[in-house]
């Protein structure tokens, strides 16, 4: 039994197939990177296993147990988009444990959690600035400090880099790696860039026209 497996996923927008019949394992600590044109459906299943979508048909499994019907809250995953999703008008640090006290986390804990996660991605001299003073390196640290600081057992990545130049793509992905390293986590990615995948990825996926 795998760790995570999606078993024959399919979904339509409007009637038209994005995913038909996708099935796909990955094991615990393990880096799965997603490539394919666009429209193949990668963010589509991100998406699904993260529970913002439901699929058609099919069934999403972690450790043998039926996840495709929770909530995203009860999956313990957390999911970084293409672009920042900071809240503009709030210091970062705020961003980064916006929900940690309706989890029952006092102010002192929720603040060494965000202080935590900070110097894990070396963004804890930023914490008291605002999202818009922020470079874009730095805002992409931001957000990925915010998806890790409740440590989730599964990391999400939506094309993380593509808006970086290079220098600063390899700076990150170099920190992802010694991340997960340090926390074990399960991280499924999606790239267009095949040096991206290669470097990080234990495990690469093609999807092609709506399917493998």
């Amino acid at each position: 039994m795998s760790y995570l497996e999606a078993q024959h996923l399919s979904h339509s927008f409007k009637g038209t197939p994005v995913l038909k019949d996708v099935s796909f394992s990955c094991e615990k600590g393990e880096t799965l990177c997603l490539m394919g044109p666009s429209g193949s459906g990668k963010t589509t299943i991100l998406r699904i296993l993260a529970g913002l979508i439901q699929p058609d048909q099919g069934t999403v499994l972690l450790e043998g147990a039926n996840i495709t019907n929770f909530k995203p809250s009860e999956r313990h995953l957390a999911m970084v988009f293409q672009s920042p999703a900071l809240f503009p008008h709030t210091k970062v640090r705020h961003s980064i444990g916006y929900g940690l006290h309706k989890l029952g986390y006092n102010n002192a804990e929720a603040d060494q959690m965000v202080m935590d996660a900070a110097r894990l991605l070396k963004i804890e001299d930023q914490l008291d600035k605002y999202p818009g003073t922020l470079s874009g390196g730095q805002a992409q640290r931001a957000d990925i400090a915010r998806a890790i600081v409740r440590k989730p057992e599964i990391l999400l990545l939506d094309e993380p880099f593509s808006s970086l130049d290079q220098q600063l793509k390899e700076e990150l992905m170099e920190e992802m790696k010694r991340i997960q390293k340090k926390m074990g986590m399960t991280m499924i990615f999606v790239t267009h860039d095949e040096t991206e995948a290669n470097i990080l990825s234990d495990k690469i996926i093609y999807l092609n026209h709506s399917e493998f």
